[in-house]
């Protein structure tokens, strides 16, 4: 019978092939904690309502206190318009779609960083080709809704927020 040296080092204690082996254990055991974190710890999307129709602060309250979004503007485009990005474990949905960023725009500073006052609109960033979302909106009976091309694989839906 043939026995493995390195096993049989490890069962009597030689500390340097015990540190050896551990070693290797450890690296596996990260590799596959780092590989399947991630993965387990992204919840389901959310769908949330982009329709038209809802003021800004109805849009994004719901955004805000289950804490999809996050408070701070990415960025602000123009005099005022906010970009949030969706949290990065909860992954949002817009009419099926998976959502890039939230915009919006309020006169509320609570919510908003603006360096001049605008025009009430919110939207969502999707990923996906203009002619797809449009059939999307289409399909299910979305009105008042304005679609622009980003780019190839990106589009925007943008509504007039209501008082």
């Amino acid at each position: 019978m043939h026995v493995n040296p390195q096993l049989t080092m490890l069962r009597h204690g030689d500390a340097n092939a015990r540190s050896l082996g551990e070693k290797q254990v450890l690296k596996h055991v990260a590799l596959a904690l780092a590989v399947s974190a991630p993965v387990a710890a992204v919840a389901a999307p959310h769908e949330i309502d982009a329709t038209c129709g809802h003021s800004v602060r109805a849009f994004f309250a719901p955004l805000i206190q289950q804490n999809l979004i996050n408070r701070k503007p990415a960025r602000v485009s123009g005099p005022s318009v906010n970009h949030f990005l969706p949290h990065f474990l909860k992954p949002l949905t817009a009419f099926n779609l998976p959502v890039v960023e939230v915009f919006g725009y309020t006169n509320d500073p609570l919510l908003f960083v603006s360096s001049q006052p605008g025009e009430d609109v919110y939207g969502v960033v999707v990923r996906d080709g203009i002619g797809n979302v449009q059939a999307q909106l289409d399909s299910i009976g979305a009105r008042g809704a304005r679609v622009m091309r980003v780019d190839q694989k990106t589009t925007l839906i943008m509504c007039k927020g209501e008082i």
